[in-house]
């Protein structure tokens, strides 16, 4: 069952940067806005060193962890690059009425 939680107003994220989520229990979210308008959700922990992906560099689609530099793409959580190889959760998002929702839940 989805369990959505407003983060803030679509236009406090400028494009090309992220904001955090954190949550009472686990690791937070970190909510992506790309470039290109894309807004995403991910897991705030990189599979491989366990480091805030939240710390990290943006580069279109992709997300750089800061510690190894293993690259997430920011759509699938799926790594791009070593030294990671497990795929990062990825969360729901959803706009409305110019505000992000996200799923505290992963997606499935």
């Amino acid at each position: 069952m989805p369990n959505f939680v407003r983060v803030c107003a679509l236009e406090d994220i400028p494009l090309g940067e992220m904001r955090r989520l954190d949550l009472e229990d686990g690791p937070g979210i970190v909510i992506i806005r790309a470039a290109n308008g894309l807004v995403s959700a991910l897991q705030d922990r990189c599979s491989h060193g366990e480091f805030p992906l939240s710390d990290g560099y943006l580069e279109g689609e992709l997300l750089e962890c800061p510690l190894h530099g293993a690259k997430f793409c920011v759509r699938t959580g799926r790594p791009q690059t070593p030294p990671a190889t497990l795929a990062v959760e990825r969360h729901d998002v959803k706009i409305e009425d110019g505000n992000v929702y996200v799923d505290t839940q992963p997606a499935l």
